[in-house]
């Protein structure tokens, strides 16, 4: 499961919209979007309020987080190579 997965799930399973969750966390309905369909990484500043607001595991979200974030690092500089 990826971070963006745990995210979706985690929202459905507590009954929230994406308005509803955006609110909790003072952001846009449309950013929780994005970072649900991973297009927008989720910033690591908003990591404690999604953990609390879904009542997620804590280390588990920030092992899912530092792995999505060594896959940009990767695309990125394999960016930079070619």
């Amino acid at each position: 499961m990826t971070l963006r997965e745990m995210i979706r799930s985690a929202r459905i399973d507590k009954g929230l919209s994406l308005r509803d969750l955006g609110d909790l966390l003072i952001v846009a309905h449309t950013t929780i979007a994005q970072w649900e369909s991973g297009s927008r990484p989720v910033p690591r500043r908003r990591l404690p309020g999604l953990i609390n607001a879904l009542f997620l595991d804590e280390l588990r979200v920030r092992e899912l987080w530092n792995a999505a974030a060594d896959e940009r690092d990767a695309a990125a500089l394999a960016k930079r190579v070619l």
